[in-house]
């Protein structure tokens, strides 16, 4: 989550980027006020989920940005 790390979240999603930059982010939050969704595009996110989120919903979205970075050649653009 956005709060835990030791580090802000701009600067983790930078480092996870800098040592996979082919690996899709998704953002699973309890505050949908963090970021607007276009600034999360811009730092990398493929998708935001609120909490709390049913499993089969998470998996279905976690299926969709899989099979979407793996038909693209570069970081997944989210939608």
């Amino acid at each position: 989550d956005m709060h835990l790390s030791d580090m802000g979240i701009d600067e983790l999603i930078r480092e996870i980027h800098r040592r996979s930059p082919r690996l899709p982010l998704v953002l699973l939050t309890g505050d949908a006020d963090v970021y607007s969704a276009r600034q999360l595009q811009g730092a990398g996110i493929a998708t935001t989920l609120l909490k709390p989120i049913r499993a089969e919903r998470l998996e279905s979205v976690l299926r969709a940005v899989v099979s979407a970075s793996e038909s693209s050649p570069h970081r997944v653009s989210p939608t």
